[in-house]
Protein backbone atom coordinates (compact mmCIF):
# COMPACT_ATOMS: atom_id res chain seq x y z
CA UNK A 1 0.00 0.00 0.00
CA UNK A 2 1.52 3.61 -0.53
CA UNK A 3 1.82 6.38 1.99
CA UNK A 4 0.26 9.45 0.94
CA UNK A 5 1.34 12.85 3.26
CA UNK A 6 -1.38 14.87 3.72
CA UNK A 7 -1.46 18.40 5.38
CA UNK A 8 2.07 19.42 4.55
CA UNK A 9 4.17 22.20 4.25
CA UNK A 10 6.89 21.67 1.03
CA UNK A 11 8.83 25.17 0.30
CA UNK A 12 12.15 23.78 1.64
CA UNK A 13 15.38 23.90 0.00
CA UNK A 14 18.37 22.42 0.58
CA UNK A 15 20.03 25.76 1.48
CA UNK A 16 17.30 25.79 4.87
CA UNK A 17 17.92 22.38 5.52
CA UNK A 18 22.09 22.72 4.94
CA UNK A 19 21.46 25.33 7.96
CA UNK A 20 19.72 23.46 10.34
CA UNK A 21 21.90 20.55 10.04
CA UNK A 22 24.72 23.24 10.05
CA UNK A 23 22.83 24.12 13.34
CA UNK A 24 22.14 20.72 14.92
CA UNK A 25 25.97 19.87 13.55
CA UNK A 26 24.54 16.82 12.24
CA UNK A 27 24.14 15.47 8.74
CA UNK A 28 20.26 14.17 7.83
CA UNK A 29 20.13 10.73 6.47
CA UNK A 30 19.50 11.12 2.42
CA UNK A 31 15.94 9.42 2.27
CA UNK A 32 15.08 12.26 5.27
CA UNK A 33 16.15 14.92 3.57
CA UNK A 34 14.23 13.77 0.50
CA UNK A 35 11.22 13.49 2.55
CA UNK A 36 11.90 16.53 3.99
CA UNK A 37 12.20 18.54 0.55
CA UNK A 38 9.36 17.09 -0.74
CA UNK A 39 6.95 17.16 2.06
CA UNK A 40 8.28 19.11 5.32
CA UNK A 41 6.47 17.69 7.76
CA UNK A 42 2.50 16.56 7.54
CA UNK A 43 0.41 13.51 8.22
CA UNK A 44 0.46 10.13 6.63
CA UNK A 45 -2.33 8.10 5.30
CA UNK A 46 -2.16 5.30 5.72
CA UNK A 47 -0.46 6.04 9.05
CA UNK A 48 -0.63 3.05 11.69
CA UNK A 49 3.00 1.06 12.44
CA UNK A 50 3.83 -2.17 14.29
CA UNK A 51 6.04 -1.46 17.19
CA UNK A 52 8.78 -3.95 18.24
CA UNK A 53 8.12 -7.48 17.12
CA UNK A 54 4.18 -6.87 17.62
CA UNK A 55 1.19 -7.06 18.85
CA UNK A 56 1.60 -3.41 19.83
CA UNK A 57 1.12 -1.00 17.36
CA UNK A 58 0.28 2.55 16.94
CA UNK A 59 -0.35 5.79 14.62
CA UNK A 60 1.48 8.87 13.40
CA UNK A 61 0.05 11.74 14.70
CA UNK A 62 2.32 14.40 12.31
CA UNK A 63 5.94 14.35 10.77
CA UNK A 64 7.58 17.24 12.21
CA UNK A 65 8.45 20.31 9.62
CA UNK A 66 11.04 23.08 9.49
CA UNK A 67 8.64 25.87 9.75
CA UNK A 68 9.37 28.95 12.42
CA UNK A 69 5.42 29.71 13.01
CA UNK A 70 4.15 25.93 13.37
CA UNK A 71 3.23 23.80 16.35
CA UNK A 72 4.77 20.71 15.10
CA UNK A 73 8.18 22.47 14.57
CA UNK A 74 11.06 20.31 14.52
CA UNK A 75 13.49 22.59 16.00
CA UNK A 76 11.16 23.48 19.03
CA UNK A 77 10.58 19.47 19.96
CA UNK A 78 14.75 19.34 19.95
CA UNK A 79 14.44 21.40 22.62
CA UNK A 80 11.72 20.07 24.34
CA UNK A 81 12.99 16.42 24.52
CA UNK A 82 16.98 17.74 25.24
CA UNK A 83 18.20 15.11 27.35
CA UNK A 84 14.96 12.99 27.39
CA UNK A 85 15.67 10.90 24.21
CA UNK A 86 19.02 9.96 23.40
CA UNK A 87 21.86 12.18 21.80
CA UNK A 88 22.23 10.56 18.66
CA UNK A 89 18.09 10.88 17.70
CA UNK A 90 16.33 13.16 16.15
CA UNK A 91 12.38 13.18 16.39
CA UNK A 92 10.72 13.58 13.29
CA UNK A 93 7.33 12.36 14.55
CA UNK A 94 4.48 11.89 17.26
CA UNK A 95 2.44 9.36 17.45
CA UNK A 96 -1.76 9.75 18.52
CA UNK A 97 -0.24 9.61 22.82
CA UNK A 98 2.85 11.94 22.73
CA UNK A 99 5.16 9.42 22.21
CA UNK A 100 8.20 9.93 19.68
CA UNK A 101 9.64 8.25 16.49
CA UNK A 102 13.36 8.85 16.25
CA UNK A 103 15.59 8.91 13.43
CA UNK A 104 19.34 7.97 14.64
CA UNK A 105 21.72 10.54 13.05
CA UNK A 106 25.17 9.42 14.61
CA UNK A 107 27.16 6.04 15.22
CA UNK A 108 25.77 2.59 14.82
CA UNK A 109 21.99 3.29 14.81
CA UNK A 110 22.91 6.15 11.72
CA UNK A 111 19.28 6.42 9.57
CA UNK A 112 17.58 3.97 11.71
CA UNK A 113 14.14 4.49 12.92
CA UNK A 114 13.21 3.88 16.88
CA UNK A 115 10.04 4.26 18.68
CA UNK A 116 10.77 5.94 21.97
CA UNK A 117 8.19 5.43 24.69
CA UNK A 118 7.29 8.22 26.82
CA UNK A 119 5.65 6.48 29.21
CA UNK A 120 8.68 4.11 29.70
CA UNK A 121 11.30 7.33 30.33
CA UNK A 122 12.63 8.23 33.55
CA UNK A 123 14.05 11.28 34.38
CA UNK A 124 16.79 9.72 36.04
CA UNK A 125 17.40 7.02 33.25
CA UNK A 126 21.59 7.24 33.11
CA UNK A 127 20.87 5.86 29.46
CA UNK A 128 19.30 8.75 28.29
CA UNK A 129 15.98 7.36 27.27
CA UNK A 130 17.68 4.31 25.26
CA UNK A 131 15.38 2.10 28.14
CA UNK A 132 12.48 3.43 26.06
CA UNK A 133 13.51 2.93 22.81
CA UNK A 134 11.97 0.06 20.28
CA UNK A 135 13.53 -0.53 17.04
CA UNK A 136 11.36 0.44 13.76
CA UNK A 137 13.34 0.11 10.56
CA UNK A 138 16.68 -0.02 8.72
CA UNK A 139 15.58 3.24 7.57
CA UNK A 140 13.24 6.34 7.32
CA UNK A 141 12.35 5.21 3.59
CA UNK A 142 11.46 1.47 5.03
CA UNK A 143 9.60 2.72 7.71
CA UNK A 144 7.49 4.80 5.64
CA UNK A 145 6.85 1.70 3.49
CA UNK A 146 5.88 0.12 6.41
CA UNK A 147 2.91 1.95 7.10
CA UNK A 148 -0.59 0.09 7.27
Amino acid sequence: MSVVIRDFKANLTDERIAEVESCLEIIFPTDYKQFLLQHNGGYPEPGTFTIGHGPEESQISYFFSIQEDETSNLLEMIKLTKGQIPRNMLPVAYDDVGNLILLGVSGDQTGQVYFWDHEQENGNDRNNGKASLSFLADSFKSFLESLY
